[in-house]
C-alpha cells in the first residue's frame, strides 16, 4: 500500500495548505489502517480456505503430460488415460461444489482440496487439473502416439470419455485465442472486489467526519474527490498496465499457437502419411496373414489326411495280412481237400466201372430171365386162352341149344303151377333148362371176364411187347372175339326164375325200407365199408368154381390181374338184354 500513500501525498503537496496537508495525512493515515487490516483479514480468509495448500508449477506439469503421452504404450498408455480421468472427474466435481456453495450463501463451507498449478513466470490466478490439460497438448500427443501404434478397444473408449463435448470446447477456445475471455472475467471481478472495498472505506470515513464541524465538510469533500481522482488515476494505470502485458502474452500465445498449428499439420500430414504406409502394410500384412493362415489350414488338413491315409494303408495292410494268412491257411486245406477228393473220384471211378460193369451183367441176365419169362407167360396164356376157347365154343353151343329148347316150352305155354312143384327133370323140365342155362351163362360171363383180364395184362406193360408178340395169341384173341361175337348174337330168353327173384327182391327191398324207417338212422353194417370192397366178386367165385387151375395160383402170381365187377355186371346186362 505504499503506492497508494505516496500518491496521496503527492496529489496534496501540489494542491497547497499545511491544514488540508495535515487532514490528508490524518485520514490517508486511517484509509491505510482500514485498507491493511482489511488485506489482512482477506489473507486470513484465504489462508483459511487454502490451509496447507502447495501450488505446483503450471508449465512443469504440461511438460510431464505432453511426455508422457508421447512415451506411454500398450498397458502404461491405459493406466495414464484411467489417472487423466479420475483428476478431471475430481476436479468437475469440485468446482460443481464451489457454485453450489456461493449460490447457497455458505462460504465458509468445507470444500475439497484442490491441487493449483502456477504460471510463475506471468503472476496469474492459480488454475486447476482441467486448465491445465487444456493447456498442455496432452490429448494431441496422446492422439499422435495412438497414430503411431494402433489403439486398443478399451484405450479408444477411455479417449472418447476424456475427449467430451465441453474439453473439446475448452481445447478450441485456448486454441483460437479465446482464453482473453476468462482473464477478462477475472479482472472485472477483481474491479468490484476493489470498488467494493473503497465504499466500505467511504462509509467508514463519512461516519468519522460526520462528527465534525461543517466547516471541515467541505474538506473533506475536497478530500474525498482528490482520492476519488488518484485513485482512479492509479487503477486505471494499473489495468492499462496489466492490458499490455495481457496483449503481449496473447500475441505471444498467438504465435506459439500458429506455431503450435503448423507444427501440428505438419504432425497430422505426417502422421497421415505414416498411417496411409501404416495401413498399406497392416493391409499387406493381413493378407499375407490370411494367405499364411490358409496355407497352415491347408498343411493341417493336408497333414490329418495324410495321418489318416497312414491309419487306413496300415489298418489294409494288417487286413490284408490277415487274408494272406487265411488264404494261405485255406489254399492249404484246399490241397489236403484236393488230394482226398482226387483219391475219392479215383475210387468212385473204380466203383463206377465195376457198377457199371455189374449193371450190364445184371441186365443181361435179366433180359434173359425176361426172354425166359416171356416165352413161359407165351406158353401159359396159350394154354388158358385155348382152354377157354374151348370151353366157350361147347358153351355158346350149349345156349343155342337151350334157347331152342325154350323156344319150344314157351310154345307149348307150360304152366307155373307145374313149374313150382317139381324140382326134377321130369316133373319141371323148363326150371332144368333155365338152371343150366344160367350156368352155362356163368360160365362164358367168366370166361370172357377171365380172357379180359389176360389181355389186359398182356398188353400191360408196352416195353417188352415185341418179345409177347406171338401170332398164336393173337390168333387165340380174335377167335375169343369172334365167339364174343356169336354169344351176343345168341338172343337171351325171358326166365320165370328171375321173374320170380325180381318179385321177390321187390318184397324183400320194401320189407328192408319199411324196417329201416322204424330203426334209427345210426346204425350201420357190422362190416367196415374198405373191408367190403375187398370181398371176393361173383365173377371171382364163379371162375375159381368153374376152372380148377385158377385156384392154384398164389397171390404174388396173379398181382398183376385186374378184376372188374363192372364189366361183369355189363356183361350180364348185356347178356339178358339178348
Amino acid at each position: 500500500m505504499s503506492w497508494l500513500r505516496n500518491a496521496v501525498h503527492r496529489a496534496v503537496e501540489a494542491s497547497g495548505g499545511p491544514l488540508l496537508t495535515r487532514t490528508v495525512r490524518s485520514s490517508l493515515g486511517t484509509v491505510v489502517h482500514h485498507a491493511g487490516q482489511a488485506v489482512a483479514g482477506g489473507a486470513r480468509l484465504i489462508n483459511d480456505r487454502i490451509g496447507s495448500r502447495s501450488y505446483k508449477s503450471m508449465r512443469l506439469t504440461a511438460k510431464r503430460l505432453e511426455d508422457a503421452a508421447l512415451s506411454y504404450r500398450g498397458e502404461d498408455r491405459v493406466q495414464l488415460l484411467r489417472r487423466w480421468l479420475v483428476m478431471l472427474r475430481e476436479t468437475q466435481r469440485a468446482a460443481a461444489a464451489e457454485k453450489e456453495a456461493k449460490r447457497a450463501g455458505h462460504p465458509d463451507q468445507h470444500l475439497p482440496v484442490l491441487d493449483l498449478y502456477m504460471d510463475y513466470e506471468t503472476g496469474a490466478e492459480p488454475m486447476n487439473f482441467i486448465h491445465v490439460f487444456l493447456y498442455s497438448q496432452a490429448l494431441e500427443c496422446l492422439v499422435l502416439s495412438m497414430i503411431m501404434e494402433f489403439p486398443t478397444e478399451e484405450e479408444a473408449s477411455l479417449l472418447s470419455e476424456a475427449k467430451r463435448a465441453e474439453l473439446l470446447q475448452f481445447a478450441q477456445c485456448a486454441i483460437s485465442g479465446l482464453k482473453i475471455n476468462p482473464e477478462i472475467s477475472r479482472l472485472d471481478d477483481e474491479i468490484l472486489q476493489l470498488q467494493q472495498r473503497i465504499n466500505g472505506m467511504d462509509a467508514l470515513r463519512s461516519n468519522s467526519t460526520s462528527r465534525r464541524s461543517k466547516a471541515s465538510q467541505t474538506v473533506a469533500e475536497g478530500f474525498r474527490t482528490a482520492v476519488n481522482e488518484i485513485r482512479l488515476c492509479s487503477r486505471m494505470e494499473e489495468l492499462v498496465n496489466k492490458l499490455k502485458v495481457l496483449s503481449e502474452s496473447l500475441a505471444n500465445s498467438a504465435a506459439k499457437a500458429e506455431r503450435r498449428i503448423m507444427e501440428n499439420r505438419l504432425q497430422k500430414e505426417e502422421s497421415l502419411i505414416f498411417r496411409v504406409t501404416k495401413t498399406n502394410e497392416v493391409s499387406v500384412t493381413e493378407k499375407v496373414n490370411n494367405i499364411l493362415n490358409a496355407a497352415v489350414m491347408k498343411l493341417k488338413k493336408t497333414r490329418e489326411e495324410r495321418d489318416q491315409f497312414d491309419e487306413a494303408s496300415n489298418q489294409i495292410v494288417l487286413h490284408l495280412k490277415a487274408k494272406e494268412e487265411e488264404l494261405s491257411r485255406s489254399i492249404a486245406s484246399c490241397k489236403v481237400e484236393s488230394s482226398t477228393v482226387g483219391a475219392w473220384i479215383i475210387f468212385l471211378e473204380d466203383t463206377w466201372k465195376l457198377q457199371s460193369l455189374y449193371e450190364e451183367l445184371r441186365k443181361k441176365q435179366a433180359n434173359d430171365e425176361l426172354d425166359k419169362c416171356a416165352t413161359c407167360f407165351a406158353k401159359l396164356i396159350n394154354h388158358h386162352l385155348y382152354a377157354r376157347v374151348e370151353e366157350l365154343s361147347t358153351c355158346i353151343d350149349s345156349i343155342k341149344t337151350f334157347v331152342d329148347n325154350l323156344k319150344i316150352f314157351d310154345n307149348r305155354s307150360v304152366s307155373a303151377e307145374d313149374g313150382n312143384n317139381g324140382s326134377s327133370k321130369q316133373s319141371n323140365p323148363r326150371k332144368y333148362l333155365e338152371e343150366e342155362y344160367l350156368e352155362a351163362e356163368k360160365k362164358v360171363v367168366a370166361a370172357f371176364s377171365l380172357v379180359d383180364n389176360i389181355r389186359a395184362i398182356y398188353l400191360s406193360n408196352q416195353d417188352y411187347q415185341a418179345r409177347r408178340d406171338d401170332p398164336d395169341v393173337k390168333k387165340l384173341f380174335a377167335n375169343i372175339d369172334k365167339l364174343r361175337v356169336e354169344f351176343e348174337s345168341v338172343p337171351r330168353p325171358l326166365l320165370q326164375i328171375e321173374i320170380k327173384e325180381r318179385e321177390e327182391r321187390a318184397k324183400q327191398s320194401r320189407s328192408l325200407q319199411a324196417a329201416r324207417s322204424s330203426r334209427q338212422a345210426g346204425h350201420e353194417s357190422p362190416i367196415p365199408a374198405q373191408l367190403r370192397t375187398r370181398l371176393p366178386s361173383e365173377s371171382d367165385s364163379e371162375l375159381a368154381k368153374s376152372d380148377p387151375e385158377y385156384r392154384e395160383y398164389s397171390a404174388d402170381d396173379i398181382s398183376g390181374w385186374e378184376f372188374d365187377d363192372l364189366e361183369d355186371d355189363g356183361a350180364r346186362l348185356s347178356v339178358k338184354s339178348i
